[in-house]
């Protein structure tokens, strides 16, 4: 009974995910957990685990630091997509080049940026983008998606969920990037964070439908960023 998950587990996570599918694993959790409860910070920022106060966090394609422990959940594949009505009037997209032609929806905080890309026989391309619409927001970045303001790198849950086409100019796809939940080593160990990591980890396993999966097999011939 004493060792039963209880108290406040403060996370934080990214908004690609918060976009995708916490919601439904969160619910799951505290079905489970009667004596939980759940604190979510959605942010895109790498937070100092120890100084901020929070006992675990969901992250994207990032290393480790020494003082966190690391449980890697999946490697995903993300896409690039847009909107059936964006692609009926906009020029024709056959090689990486012909993205300075378009409009482009970008993530980070800059003007230009570098996308980059890889072939299915592992070759690498990088190329510069001036996005039109730049957002730390994952949601509203799909939001413009949907609504034909161009192309962006989304979840494949997404553009699938909204309609999207995929795109491959060139027989070329953004790569394979890593998920995985990282905690304080001097927390890890605390039950509601290990009852955390041991839900996410059976509801990627359950939810297949909602992830783009590289199972252990071919993920070992996928480079993880």
């Amino acid at each position: 009974h004493h060792d039963a998950p209880r108290g406040l587990l403060r996370i934080s996570v990214p908004t690609p995910v918060i976009d995708t599918f916490l919601g439904i694993a969160l619910a799951e959790f505290i079905r489970r957990y009667a004596e939980l409860r759940v604190e979510v910070v959605a942010t895109d920022a790498l937070v100092d685990l120890v100084a901020d106060g929070y006992d675990a966090t969901l992250r994207i394609g990032a290393s480790s630091p020494a003082s966190l422990g690391i449980s890697p959940l999946a490697t995903v594949v993300p896409v690039l997509a847009a909107s059936r009505a964006y692609l009926e009037r906009a020029p024709r997209l056959e090689r990486l080049a012909d993205l300075a032609a378009h409009s482009l929806v970008g993530h980070a905080g800059k003007k230009k940026t570098t996308w980059t890309f890889v072939s299915r026989s592992g070759e690498q391309e990088r190329v510069e983008v001036t996005p039109r619409i730049v957002t730390n927001s994952a949601p509203l970045a799909t939001q413009c998606v949907l609504a034909g303001a161009g192309i962006s790198i989304l979840p494949r849950s997404v553009a699938a969920k909204g309609g999207l086409v995929v795109l491959e100019p060139g027989g070329y796809r953004p790569p394979a990037v890593s998920l995985s939940v990282m905690a304080p080593s001097a927390r890890a160990k605390a039950p509601k964070t290990r009852a955390f990591i041991l839900l996410m980890k059976e509801f990627i396993a359950t939810h297949a439908d909602l992830f783009d999966v590289i199972d252990a097999r071919r993920a070992r011939g996928h480079k993880t960023t």
